[in-house]
C-alpha cells in the first residue's frame, strides 16, 4: 500500500518508484491510495485545491501499476472526471480494483468485476475523521488477503467492502489517526451491532 505524497519531492519520489519496481520485479501487488494533500506539492495551494497537469502527469505512471486504488470522490474526478469506479478502471490499462469513498455518504466500488454501492456505516461518534481513509483501506486489504480462495466472489467482496467501512467508520471515535485505530476484534464487535 501506497500513497502519492512521496511523489512530491525528488528524493522520496525516487524512493517511492524503485520500491515499487522491486515489488513489480517479485510479482507483489500494488495498492494505491491517491490521498491528494496539495499543501505537500506546493505550500502556496489552498487546502481544497485540485491537481494540476504537471501533478497528475507525476502520478500517473503509479497509479498505472496499480492492482488496487483507492480514491475520495472528488480525486476521482480530479484525476480521472468520474466517480464511476468500474469507468476509472476500464481507463486504465491495468484495470485495477477501484474504490470511491465519500466521506458520510454512500462509497462505490469495482472489485474482481463486480461492482457495488455501501452506505458508510454510522459510527458511535465523531470526534477526528484524520486517519478513517487509511483505516478503511487497510480493513480492505485486510480482508481481501484473508479471503483469497474466495476472490471473484461477490458476497465476499461486499463482507470486504463492509469490514473496511466499519474500519473507517471507528477511527472518526478518537481524536488523530494513530490512537483510534481499531482491532480486529472491535471491528467484529461493531459489525454485529
Amino acid at each position: 500500500m501506497v500513497g502519492t505524497i512521496p511523489l512530491s519531492s525528488s528524493a522520496s519520489s525516487e524512493a517511492l518508484l524503485w520500491s515499487v519496481e522491486e515489488a513489480r520485479k517479485n510479482d507483489i501487488s500494488l495498492a494505491v491510495d491517491i490521498n491528494w494533500r496539495p499543501t505537500f506539492w506546493n505550500s502556496n495551494y489552498a487546502p481544497d485545491s485540485g491537481p494540476n497537469d504537471l501533478v497528475i502527469a507525476r502520478i500517473a505512471p503509479l497509479v498505472e501499476k496499480a492492482s488496487l486504488l483507492k480514491l475520495a470522490k472528488e480525486e476521482a474526478i480530479w484525476f480521472f472526471n468520474s466517480e464511476d469506479p468500474g469507468k476509472i478502471s476500464r481507463s486504465l490499462s491495468n484495470h485495477p480494483d477501484v474504490i470511491v469513498t465519500d466521506g458520510p455518504r454512500p462509497l462505490h466500488w469495482f472489485i474482481s468485476g463486480f461492482g457495488g454501492e455501501m452506505k458508510p456505516l454510522t459510527p458511535p461518534s465523531v470526534i477526528d475523521t484524520t486517519g478513517a481513509g487509511d483505516a478503511f483501506t487497510a480493513g480492505l486489504l485486510h480482508q481481501l488477503l484473508m479471503l483469497p480462495s474466495k476472490t471473484g466472489c461477490l458476497e465476499a467482496t461486499e463482507e470486504a467492502v463492509r469490514f473496511a467501512a466499519a474500519c473507517g467508520a471507528l477511527v472518526c471515535g478518537g481524536p488523530g489517526g494513530i490512537a483510534p485505530q481499531p482491532t480486529y476484534e472491535e471491528v467484529i464487535e461493531f459489525l454485529a451491532e
